[in-house]
């Protein structure tokens, strides 16, 4: 398996050298913990969710994108998910229960207590907010209050791990229950009553739509045959399509333009990383990029389209992509800066050329990393090579393979590749 995976990256890297949405990632350094769930305000703000399982469990934030954190509380608490209400103030799903953080008053309070883990919350339209536990619980007053809603068949004893909103009545759940599978349910008369629409047997985590209403789920396993992959139900459709079968998916973003994102892990929780697709899903392009080969398990966008992966097993990290990843909101920030690299592939040293710069300052990096994302040269760039626009790189420990690298600076930045031979 370790070897299918590591050849079907090759794959998809290489068909993918000048795609304009290859995905770099820049690791955020966090506290020392085990992290469950992230999630992004509006202002900038990153809170992170921890384990109480051999930890201190609670609430973290950063306000200054993640150089500093400080510790908001829920102590002694897991934390499966987090989320905003309409009023963005910070909803955290529990063991057994759902908080919510008065952002402005720094103070949290009880509003609910389920059966089960908390492990999905998602806001719905007119201050409705969707919470999964075992079964669907629902707040019409923006997370203040709650109810559970009764009589579910086929939920009894399902975790639910997704929900999305397509409209004011229309909400999307994706179950799993580990005993006998789980699937994909709909309410189309805002939450009060659900039904069963396919996938029996999967073990659905992720749930997610695009603009024309087409519906994506993504799978960590099968009841019966152990595959995971990602699964699309066409709008007007009741057949699901398989788009992949294969790796196991546990957190899925699907952008403006429907660009779809997926969390995975493959073996096991401990390899994997992050992959999207710009064809609705016929194609698949890994993005390892500077986070390596590292399962992810939470993955969730900003409203400047950057995204934000947990990814790892013993030790969680929090991965940020350098850029957003939406081609609209590329465009705002710089011009599409092109670079190469000659000779390529080369055995001993290259010249890598890049775009001009805005200005000629000498601040920009070059980092190059190996063919899983780890990171293995990082170096500041000289004011002559800015002006000369060109970097003379030389083989030195690195082995035989393919590397990307990246130039980056304030309001400058491109991604290529390299072989050395």
């Amino acid at each position: 398996m370790k070897k299918l995976f590591f050849s079907f990256l090759i794959i998809l890297i290489i068909s993918s050298i000048d795609a304009y949405s290859q995905v770099v990632w820049e690791e955020i350094t966090t506290p020392n913990h085990k992290f469950f769930s992230v999630a992004v305000a509006n202002n900038g703000e990153i809170f992170l969710g921890s384990s109480s399982a051999n930890d201190t469990g609670g609430v973290y934030k950063s306000d200054n994108g993640g150089e500093s954190w400080e510790f908001i509380g829920l102590e002694d608490r897991s934390i499966y998910s987090l989320s905003f209400n309409h009023e963005e103030n910070l909803l955290a799903g529990v063991g057994g229960g759902i908080f919510l953080y008065n952002i402005e008053q720094g103070t949290w309070e009880k509003v609910f207590q389920p059966s089960g883990n908390t492990l999905a919350i998602e806001p719905g339209f007119n201050n409705t907010i969707f919470g999964g536990s075992s079964g669907v619980n629902r707040s019409s007053d923006d997370g203040y209050t709650w109810e559970k809603i009764e009589n579910i068949p086929g939920l009894e004893n399902c975790g639910v791990y997704g929900l999305s909103a397509r409209s004011e009545d229309t909400i999307y759940l994706a179950a799993t229950d580990h005993m006998a599978g789980g699937g994909v349910y709909r309410s189309i008369d805002g939450g009060d009553t659900w039904q069963y629409i396919g996938l029996e047997g999967h073990y659905a985590k992720a749930i997610s739509l695009n603009s024309n209403g087409d519906i994506y789920s993504g799978c960590t396993g099968q009841h019966y045959y152990g595959w995971g992959g990602v699964y699309k139900l066409t709008s007007g459709s009741d057949t699901w399509d398989t788009l992949s079968y294969w790796p196991m998916i546990r957190a899925m973003v699907i952008t403006q333009e429907d660009v779809i994102f997926c969390g995975f892990w493959t073996t096991s929780q401990a390899k994997g990383g992050v992959m999207h697709s710009e064809d609705d899903g016929e194609t698949w392009v890994i993005d390892t990029i500077g986070m390596g080969n590292h399962g992810v398990t939470d993955l969730v966008m900003d409203n400047t389209e950057r995204l934000y992966a947990l990814a790892g097993y013993t030790n969680i990290n929090l991965y940020r992509t350098s850029l957003p990843v939406s081609l609209e909101h590329q465009l705002e920030l710089k011009p599409h800066i092109r670079t190469y690299c000659v000779p390529n592939p080369f055995s001993f040293r290259a010249m890598i050329y890049f775009g001009k710069p805005s200005n000629s300052s000498a601040d920009l990096h070059l980092n190059i990393y190996s063919i899983d994302g780890k990171k293995m040269v990082t170096m500041a760039l000289s004011r002559n090579e800015v002006v000369q626009e060109k970097i003379l790189i030389e083989r030195n420990n690195l082995t035989k393979g393919m590397y990307s690298y990246t130039i980056s600076g304030t309001s400058f930045y491109c991604v290529g590749k390299f072989i050395i031979n």
